[in-house]
């Protein structure tokens, strides 16, 4: 394993997860996390955030020694970076990085407690979507054209937007999931999860408008129930 590698058998650093005495300075056990992370194949992107946070981490503890690297330093760490009014997606991401290599010191035995134990992970924000003006919707069908592929693109861009339903499900939408009597549409999700979504006067319009263009002398060589409503 790459880990067993770093700095002890290959000896390619002066720092050693085994043998990290006492008193080692917080700044040396980031270096020496950080060049595991590189012998392990860690992306250089990625490599180049996790030496970004862990760095900010060491200035804001100051020249102290991974001894003192303890739940109340991390509590007071992380109430400082939500200070900074960051995107809780770059907090989450100063968190994980934080527990990773916490979680290494522990599994090495350089510390005995994890000091990230109690802190807990923000929730990923819940953001409304944003959706279409009046004219930008305008905008987008008018761009449809009226021939065959254009109609098409018009009733699948209706479609998605009435009913919200993912690509996945629409492009498995067949005949026989619509019932535009009744004004709905059975649709089979994630997980083979099925549902049905109510369908307004103007959808139903739409859809029934399709289903009735040129493409009906191909529906009638192929079983009506199971045709994909929105084939090419």
């Amino acid at each position: 394993m790459a880990i067993l590698l770093c700095g002890y058998i290959m000896e390619t650093t002066s720092w050693t997860y085994q043998s990290a005495p006492a008193g080692k300075a917080l700044n040396e056990c980031v270096e020496g996390y950080l060049l595991d992370r590189r012998i392990e194949g860690l992306a250089a992107s990625s490599l180049n955030t996790y030496s970004n946070v862990l760095h900010d981490l060491c200035r804001f503890a100051g020249a102290t020694t991974i001894d003192n690297l303890s739940p109340a330093l991390m509590r007071r760490y992380f109430a400082v970076v939500i200070e900074r009014d960051y995107q809780r997606s770059t907090i989450r991401l100063y968190y994980a990085v934080c527990m990773d290599f916490c979680k290494r010191l522990v599994s090495l035995g350089i510390i005995d407690i994890n000091p990230m134990g109690n802190i807990r992970r923000p929730k990923p924000e819940k953001k409304l979507p944003r959706v279409l003006t009046p004219e930008e919707l305008r905008k987008l069908l008018a761009v449809c054209g009226d021939d065959y592929n254009g109609r098409r693109m018009r009733a699948i861009t209706v479609f998605m937007i009435g009913t919200g339903a993912r690509v996945s499900e629409m492009t498995h939408i067949t005949m026989g999931d619509l019932d535009l009597l009744s004004g709905k549409v059975r649709v089979t999700g994630k997980g083979a999860k099925e549902r049905e979504i109510p369908l307004t006067p103007t959808l139903i319009g739409e859809t029934e408008s399709w289903r009735s263009e040129e493409h009906t002398s191909e529906l009638q060589s192929h079983s009506f129930i199971s045709y994909a409503v929105f084939c090419l």
